[in-house]
């Protein structure tokens, strides 16, 4: 068993502590109980969200400020604010700058999940995240031929070879041999 499991970050002071500190056992993990005993015996008031939130953020005159708080599996802050959880970087942009409208998303200039320093941010439809990924270079896909070798198929069958010859020496399906010959592949050669 992981120890990993047994931590839990205490919404006042916002520091990760074992179960125990809480005063909780396995069991309950996933409780109601989200202060630890310190904050719990400590009779101050809980730090706003914003507060909370800039806490997790060391800002500097240059560069990214990222956060330091909890993360998510692709790398994005998280933060939970009255039982909402959402990306840091979009509360970031609320508290800077205003509400979010509907429909848009909070997009990056600089690319780096952790940043959440607004003037780095801004405001954006799925349509344009796509496109901003794109333009970037960080869509995931591939090419599975380089351009020269989009070009050699291309030959080749000209040459006569069959198709489905060329897909398994290349590792490709017939139907992107296919694409390639008609020119409605990204990997379009032209000889």
């Amino acid at each position: 068993m992981s120890y990993r499991r047994y931590l839990k970050e205490c919404s006042r002071c916002l520091t990760i502590k074992h179960l125990d500190d809480f005063g909780i056992s396995r069991r309950e993990a996933n409780g109601r109980r989200s202060e630890c005993k310190v904050c719990r015996s400590n009779k101050t008031p809980p730090l706003s969200a914003e507060t909370r939130f800039w806490n997790n953020v060391p800002q500097r005159e240059d560069g990214c400020w990222l956060w330091n708080g909890r993360k998510d599996g692709k790398g994005y802050g998280r933060l939970t604010v009255q039982g909402k959880q959402s990306g840091a970087h979009r509360f970031a942009w609320e508290f800077a700058v205003g509400p979010i409208p509907d429909g848009l998303c909070v997009l990056h200039r600089c690319d780096i999940p952790l940043c959440v320093r607004p003037d780095h941010l801004f405001l954006g439809t799925k349509a344009d995240n796509s496109r901003d990924m794109a333009a970037k270079g960080r869509t995931g896909i591939r090419p599975k031929l380089s351009d020269s070798e989009a070009r050699e198929v291309r030959e080749r069958r000209d040459y006569g070879e069959r198709g489905v010859d060329l897909a398994r020496e290349f590792g490709i399906s017939q139907q992107q041999v296919c694409n390639i010959l008609k020119g409605r592949s990204r990997q379009r050669a032209f000889v």
